[in-house]
């Protein structure tokens, strides 16, 4: 079977900007008298002042096919966009279009605030397929899609921003194509037109189209698109499925780590000399919902009374999540000291997490030694399988696992009235009674 043939193929597609106004100018007219003259171009280099954009990239874009560019800001995503659509001359590589391009960039910058609705959607489809006969059997499309109603014949500077965002994606929607490039442009209105320029994008699919889409929200990206594209620095660091896409996407916009700074006791009785977590088999990688270990070694430099207390906050210590304290009273002897608290079930979401611990005095609760407080804590990452649904709850934030079952079918749930048979092992929780429930049979003085 032979595979279909690109609708884009990029080919080590590199582009060049100038730090330096300038400097810039000077190399733009440069660059028109090397295009004018039949030199052949050399390989890629920077001249002074110069950064890669885009450094070698290369991908393929096959038709039906949704593809997402997500990367930190200033990865290069925008560049590529607008390289693809035309608006920037790459200064190496090469861009082969298989059909027609419609760019969907700066959402709403092309509006005439004095002109109306309509008004602007004849210029805007003048400018995109440029056939009179099709901007007049267009128009009426563009204004069923913005569901502007009267205001549609209103001037643009009454409208809310909603409504020219809303505007300005109709105009670029209703025009046919073959690959559309979106740039940031579907947060759009409220959820069911949202809704509705995601149906429209997957009706483009359906019919052969393929789209670019740039964006930080994985709800959308994987909403349309089945495979992404990561950018750092101007380079590819990954291309592949969706998920993994965008798992790697949140470790590049992870923040810096904190700087540590050294530990020292707060009355010299006691130091901490380190701490940690692990899991059960004594690895670092922690799972959401298995068993983890968090150790303490610390050295009492006389005899003293002493209580360890752990604490789990967010990365940032804003968050505290739960404290673990040591029941009972140690009284130690001068020397090396551990203590390790050990947690069944580790109830973390996946995410990178922070460790503090502390060494008290047991009556008056007074730290001898701390380390995380004012000291940067002791990071910890949990991991959980990736999938479509761990990602959602990455990027909403979550932090904790709470185990739970979902009752499979109503009428598993207990009425009122009905009686449990003996056998039977399935278990359900209701209003804190263990029943099971693999059989049930109706009241005896019920009617059969």
């Amino acid at each position: 079977m032979t595979e279909p043939v690109p609708l884009l193929k990029v080919d080590s597609l590199s582009k060049r900007f100038c730090r330096e106004t300038v400097r810039s100018l000077r190399y733009g007219v440069a660059d028109i008298l090397h295009d004018l003259l039949p030199v052949r171009k050399g390989d890629p280099y920077l001249r002074r002042g110069e950064f890669w954009a885009l450094d070698q990239v290369s991908f393929t874009i096959s038709p039906g096919e949704a593809v997402a560019i997500g990367g930190r800001n200033g990865a290069g995503k925008t560049t590529l966009l607008r390289l693809m659509a035309g608006v920037l001359k790459p200064d190496f590589g090469s861009i082969k279009l298989g059909g027609t391009v419609n760019p969907v960039i700066e959402l709403g910058q092309g509006l005439n605030p004095m002109l109306t609705g309509r008004e602007n959607a004849e210029i805007g489809l003048a400018w995109r397929c440029g056939d009179r006969r099709s901007i007049h059997d267009l128009v009426p499309d563009v204004a069923a899609f913005a569901e502007l109603g009267t205001m549609f014949d209103t001037p643009v500077h009454s409208y809310s921003a909603g409504m020219r965002v809303r505007l300005a994606f109709a105009i670029a929607a209703v025009v046919p194509c073959d690959l559309m490039l979106l740039d940031e442009v579907l947060a759009v209105g409220d959820v069911r037109f949202q809704r509705k320029c995601i149906d429209h994008m997957r009706r483009h699919l359906d019919r052969g189209g393929a789209l670019v889409l740039v964006s930080h929200n994985p709800v959308q990206m994987q909403a349309l698109c089945r495979r992404g594209i990561l950018l750092e620095q101007g380079r590819v660091v990954l291309e592949g499925g969706i998920e993994e896409c965008i798992d790697q996407m949140y470790e590049l916009q992870r923040d810096d780590r904190p700087a540590a700074r050294e530990d020292t006791g707060q009355d010299g009785l006691v130091t901490i000399d380190a701490l940690r977590i692990c899991s059960a088999d004594g690895g670092t990688t922690i799972a959401s919902g298995a068993p983890a270990f968090l150790e303490i070694a610390f050295t009492a430099h006389q005899r003293v009374s002493t209580r360890c207390s752990f604490v789990i906050c967010g990365r940032d210590v804003s968050i505290r999540i739960a404290s673990l304290s040591e029941p009972d009273i140690s009284v130690v002897e001068a020397g090396s000291h551990v203590r390790r608290c050990h947690i069944p079930n580790l109830p973390l979401a996946h995410g990178i997490f922070g460790l503090q611990a502390s060494v008290m005095d047991p009556e008056t609760l007074i730290q001898h030694a701390g380390k995380g407080y004012d000291t940067a804590p002791v990071e910890f990452r949990v991991e959980e399988p990736l999938s479509r649904s761990s990602l959602l709850t990455r990027y909403s934030g979550q932090m904790l696992w709470i185990d739970h079952v979902w009752i499979a079918e109503p009428e598993n749930c207990i009425p009122a009235g009905f009686e449990i048979a003996e056998a039977g092992s399935d278990i359900v929780r209701l209003d804190g009674s263990i029943w099971p429930v693999a059989e049930l049979t109706l009241p005896k003085s019920g009617a059969e």
